[in-house]
């Protein structure tokens, strides 16, 4: 996810969550989380990882992105994936990060060229059932069509641009509000 370690909380399986912040990174090709050792070693948990809390900038916790596991029923996704928790309440918002290494060869080339390629889906988790969404208002409302109007308002008076992460956990945070 980040290049360097950043600064995090972890809830683990069995229940313990660390008081002070300890150093994290988020492998998003193999979908594990690490942390670094009082020698500065990128060790594993041995105990699983329920749900992570990364904070890039200490200072200011509303950067603070939250992940979380757990979901199940998703086409193609395993229980043990992480996604990324935009929005928390009776209806989630929730979105997955993946990469994966696409490797191609010239024509009369011996090596191999790597490239990541990076792939985000979003869902909303209504009633234990994950519904795939786009990030566009058409998406969006065919699956929250009940209060319709009211986030209509919404995303006028507060200018929801749709490609954007933190507009769209705020439109379905106000969305559980009502």
């Amino acid at each position: 996810m980040y290049d360097d370690w950043i600064a995090g909380t972890v809830k683990l399986a069995n229940g313990l969550t660390n008081k002070e912040p300890i150093m994290l990174k988020y492998n998003l090709l193999d979908d594990e989380v690490y942390f670094k050792d009082k020698a500065g070693e990128a060790m594993a948990f041995v105990v699983p990882v329920q749900e992570f809390t990364l904070n890039p900038m200490q200072i200011d916790a509303t950067l603070a992105r939250r992940y979380r596991n757990g979901y199940k029923g998703i086409d193609g996704i395993k229980p043990a994936a992480y996604f990324e928790v935009l929005s928390d309440g009776k209806v989630q918002l929730i979105k997955k990060a993946s990469k994966t290494i696409f490797e191609s060869q010239n024509i009369g080339s011996a090596s191999k060229t790597g490239t990541f390629m990076e792939k985000t889906k979003y869902y909303l988790v209504i009633n234990g059932n994950a519904v795939p969404v786009k990030t566009d208002k058409k998406s969006l409302f065919a699956a929250l069509s009940d209060k319709q109007v009211q986030l209509e308002t919404y995303i006028k008076i507060n200018k929801v641009d749709f490609k954007k992460d933190t507009d769209l956990g705020k439109l379905v945070t106000y969305y559980n509000s009502l």
